[in-house]
């Protein structure tokens, strides 16, 4: 289980990355459009070397798959609605499946995720939201015979993620995650990985660089102690509609060791 946890947690950090508020005016329209119609493909290497690919049907998401250390696909199962209800989890080296099902408040918005090994449920997690926004998560992992109960709180800066923070268990309340700054162009991740990200919320928060309205350019990931383990930096570049092409990403550790990399991002049209 510590093995798949940290394979999420740094597959996300290879690619997502001052905090400013951004206006409804400084987002083309034609480009949330344009996204809407011609989502995420693919995220890779100038050479061609997969990091992630999306795989849809019926023109909604229909698989994720991570190619960074190791390989991890997820399967989204769809309600009557519309809506995502269940997704399936499988790490290429081992047979074990996770499950994750989501349930819906009145207003359509996630409010809890359970995650099973098998048929076992070790996690869940249930949502309070501000607005459109999370604002809190509670966590209950439920592992070897013992029960351990977690908090996240979130801070928003306009509608980016500013800051997490972390407890568990009545110990100290710790900062695990910074969005420091973001583009003014829209987000241009997919509905369906961030409903993936809800499902491992207190696994690896770093997740919420995901749920801003905005691309994340710098963010800070913390370790379980609250110091400071990694930060990336990403600078963009946008086609004619503000929709991101490339990027090239610094990504710096707690030793000050930095790597740079160039991204490649791709869409298609449904």
């Amino acid at each position: 289980m510590k093995r798949f946890a940290f394979i999420l947690s740094v597959s996300l950090v290879g690619f997502i990355a001052s905090c400013t508020h951004v206006s409804d005016d400084d987002i083309d329209p034609d480009a949330v459009s344009k996204l809407a119609k011609c989502p995420l493909r693919s995220i890779s290497s100038p050479t061609g070397a997969p990091f992630y690919s999306f795989e849809y049907t019926l023109k909604r998401i229909k698989r994720i798959v991570t190619h960074e250390s190791g390989e991890v696909a997820t399967t989204f199962n769809y309600d009557s609605k519309d809506r995502i209800e269940e997704m399936l989890i499988k790490v290429a080296d081992n047979s074990v499946e996770y499950t994750v099902l989501f349930d819906y408040n009145n207003s359509g918005q996630i409010n809890k995720s359970r995650t099973f090994i098998r048929d076992f449920q070790f996690m869940t997690n249930e949502f309070t939201y501000s607005g459109d926004h999370i604002s809190n998560v509670s966590t209950q992992f439920d592992i070897f015979g013992s029960t351990v109960k977690g908090k996240t709180r979130v801070e928003y800066q306009g509608d980016n993620v500013s800051k997490v923070f972390t407890q568990i268990d009545g110990f100290p309340e710790l900062l695990t995650f910074e969005g420091i700054s973001y583009d003014n162009k829209p987000q241009f991740l997919p509905t369906g990985y961030r409903t993936m990200a809800l499902g491992f919320i207190g696994i690896a928060n770093n997740f919420f660089a995901a749920f801003g309205k905005n691309n994340p350019t710098q963010v800070k990931v913390y370790d379980d102690n609250g110091k400071l383990f990694e930060t990336t930096q990403t600078s963009y570049e946008y086609d004619k509609n503000g929709i991101v092409t490339s990027a090239e990403q610094t990504l710096t550790n707690a030793d000050n060791v930095a790597t740079v990399r160039k991204i490649i991002f791709e869409f298609v049209c449904l």
